[in-house]
C-alpha cells in the first residue's frame, strides 16, 4: 500500500502542479470527497471546486474551474485537466465579479443577441460556476 500518489493539474496554458501527495480533497456536483493513495479508479467532472492538497507538510488550496478529474488505481495517479486552476491567494475576485456581470448581461440579452443555443448554455454554466466561486470566497472571508 502506498503512502502518496502522483497529482498533476493542467490547464490549456500550462502545467500548474505536479507533485506527490498523501491526500486530495475537492467537490463535484454530488458533494465533497477525498482521494487517498490506491483509491479506486474513477473520473468526475468539476464545475467549480476548491481543491485542498496535502503538500510538503502544509495544505495548499487551489481554485479549479471547468475540469475533469481522473484517478488511475493502476498508476496511483490523479490528473485534473481544467480551464482554470490558481492558488486561492492568486485569484482576483474583482475580475471574477466583473466577468459574472458581463455574463449576466449577455444572458439577459439572449433573446435579442446572436448567441446560438450552445453559447447560451455555456454562459449559463459559467454563471453557475462563478457564483459558486464567489460564494466560496465570501464564506472564507466570514470565517
Amino acid at each position: 500500500m502506498h503512502t502518496h500518489f502522483k497529482l498533476t493539474i493542467r490547464t490549456p496554458e500550462a502545467e500548474i502542479l505536479e507533485t506527490e501527495t498523501p491526500s486530495l480533497y475537492l467537490s463535484n456536483d454530488l458533494g465533497d470527497f477525498m482521494i487517498l493513495p490506491d483509491h479506486a479508479s474513477f473520473s468526475s467532472t468539476i464545475g467549480y471546486s476548491p481543491v485542498f492538497i496535502s503538500h510538503k507538510e502544509v495544505i495548499e488550496e487551489y481554485s479549479v474551474r471547468n475540469g475533469l478529474l481522473t484517478f488511475s488505481n493502476a498508476q496511483n495517479q490523479a490528473t485534473i485537466l481544467c480551464f482554470e486552476a490558481k492558488k486561492k491567494e492568486e485569484v482576483d475576485y474583482s475580475s471574477v465579479k466583473k466577468y459574472l456581470k458581463l455574463i449576466e448581461e449577455k444572458l439577459a440579452q439572449h433573446e435579442f443577441s446572436e448567441l446560438n443555443e450552445y453559447q447560451y448554455k455555456f454562459l449559463q454554466n459559467e454563471k453557475v460556476v462563478l457564483v459558486k466561486q464567489i460564494e466560496n470566497a465570501e464564506k472564507t472571508v466570514e470565517k
